[in-house]
């Protein structure tokens, strides 16, 4: 803040006194409109260093989506040939040939994080950024999260499908009981966490079982595909923040996009009009 003196000789006039009135009002104006200024820049520093975080946000996210996509297509493979031959062994009363294929090895399976955001909401950053782009970036946050309820939800079904499956379950271990039984404790605990492989045993099912197996695969496979259509709308949004979109009609003509696709910036496609 800057002060502002007045002379140190008096005001003998009024042409005087008007002199240095208006030579303390400028001062004043110049001193409030540098202030001004000097905010103004730290608040776009700041909402630029936000839409950086936020992009960096969006590019992690865009990994763990897909992610999520080389996920799904392993699982479903397995799930959908699992429950053709459990209906199988249902059709032919148990006499069909069944060999139990483990699941496939995959990286997991991710939902988008939202540290940056969350944190902007929390400490009201979120008021540095234009009305269009704050709206824009809450819908893809919004679409974030139902992702996150999707996966909680087929997380479920898969769960009660291995407690299901472990009610049949041939313990296969990759140790012996004997070498087993001069480990340590703690290295025991590792080994039945990580070197167990429980087995369902589908020739102990009754029809009954069967029919409930089929159930839960069914159950699993529907919200493993609740789940992939949901992240895939997620992934277009996110993405569409990567490749510039700044506002809600921005990001509804870009959120069809996919790796490989062209899809031109806003600004580019203002330039082409």
């Amino acid at each position: 803040m800057f002060d502002v003196h007045s002379p140190r000789t008096a005001a003998h006039t009024w042409t005087d006194f008007w002199i240095h009135l208006g030579t303390i009002s400028i001062g004043l104006l110049i001193a409030i409109g540098l202030e001004q200024s000097v905010e103004a820049l730290h608040r776009l520093h700041e909402r630029h260093r936000l839409e950086q975080d936020l992009q960096m946000e969006a590019k992690k996210n865009l990994i763990l989506m897909d992610i999520d996509n080389q996920y799904f297509d392993a699982m479903v493979a397995w799930l959908t040939q699992l429950r053709s031959q459990v209906d199988a062994m249902r059709a032919s009363g148990g006499k069909a040939n069944f060999t139990y294929q483990p699941p496939p090895k995959t990286r997991g399976v991710w939902s988008p994080d939202s540290p940056y955001w969350n944190t902007a909401k929390e400490s009201a950053e979120i008021g540095l950024l234009p009305r269009d782009e704050a709206g824009m970036y809450d819908l893809v946050y919004a679409q974030q999260g139902f992702v996150k309820e999707m996966l909680l939800a087929y997380s479920n079904e898969l769960d009660q499908l291995r407690r299901f499956e472990s009610r049949f379950a041939v313990i296969e271990s990759k140790v012996s009981a004997s070498e087993l039984a001069h480990m340590a404790p703690a290295d025991q605990s590792r080994v039945a966490v990580v070197d167990v492989r429980p087995v369902p045993d589908v020739s102990q099912m009754t029809p009954q079982d069967l029919g409930e197996y089929s159930v839960l695969l069914n159950n699993t496979l529907t919200e493993l595909f609740r789940f992939h259509r949901t992240t895939n709308i997620a992934y277009g949004v996110t993405r569409a923040i990567t490749q510039g979109a700044r506002s809600d009609e921005d990001l509804f003509r870009m959120m069809g996009a996919r790796p490989g696709d062209d899809v031109a910036s806003p600004s580019a496609a203002s330039a082409a009009h």
